[in-house]
This record gives C-alpha cells, sequence and structure tokens, in this order.
C-alpha cells in the first residue's frame, strides 16, 4: 500500500509542467522510479518462483538450504530497490518543492524590478 501511495504521488504531484533543466531532473527522477518499481516486480516473480521450487524440492536438505539462501539474497535485493525507489520518490518531491520556491521568489523579484507608473492626474 505504501508504495503504491508514493507511485500515485509521483506520477501525479503538483501537475504542473516545467521547462528546461528541472524539467529534465524531473523526467530522469520519474524514469528510475519507473526502472525501479519494474525491476521490483520481476524480483516479485522471481520469489514465487524460488517458492514454488522450494516447496517442490523439500525432500533434498541440501536443495532447501540452497534454495533458501537464493531467496534471501532476492529478499534483500528487493528490499534495496524499495529503498532506492522511495529515495527517488523523495528526491522528486524535493525537487518539485525548490523548484516552486525557486520560481515564487523569481517571480517575486520581476514584480520588484518591473518598472511602476506614477500617479496619473
Amino acid at each position: 500500500a505504501k508504495l503504491k501511495a508514493l507511485d500515485f504521488y509521483a506520477q501525479h504531484g503538483d501537475g504542473t509542467l516545467r521547462s528546461g533543466q528541472a524539467q529534465q531532473i524531473e523526467q530522469n527522477l520519474v524514469k528510475a522510479m519507473a526502472t525501479a518499481k519494474e525491476r521490483l516486480a520481476d524480483l516479485d516473480d522471481k520469489m514465487v518462483q524460488l517458492r514454488q521450487e522450494m516447496a517442490q524440492r523439500l525432500d533434498d536438505p541440501k536443495v532447501r538450504a540452497n534454495l533458501q539462501k537464493e531467496l534471501n539474497a532476492w529478499t534483500i535485493s528487493r528490499d534495496l530497490l524499495h529503498e532506492q525507489y522511495e529515495q527517488a520518490v523523495h528526491d522528486l518531491d524535493y525537487h518539485r518543492g525548490v523548484h516552486a520556491k525557486m520560481t515564487n521568489v523569481y517571480e517575486q523579484q520581476e514584480k520588484k524590478a518591473a518598472p511602476t507608473e506614477g500617479p496619473k492626474l
């Protein structure tokens, strides 16, 4: 559920389009999150397959131990990928926040720098 919530937020965020470097950074972060999500799905499939193999070969302790080691390695890999995905979501959120603040600062500076008209008679 947490992963789905993070994924929804990452995809929808504040919904604004940006130009230049900011947009490229955001696209790279979204691409990294999509890649991590695909790899998580692949790891989930592999873990299911390993569990099924373990269930079929429970008679041989050596095979069972090797499968358990491999399953543990895949579990660790999945956890690390999940952490990377969460970090990418966090980075995207931070980037969007910084961009929004900078946009606000630039707009305020432009308003201050804009020539003001004197009183009209």
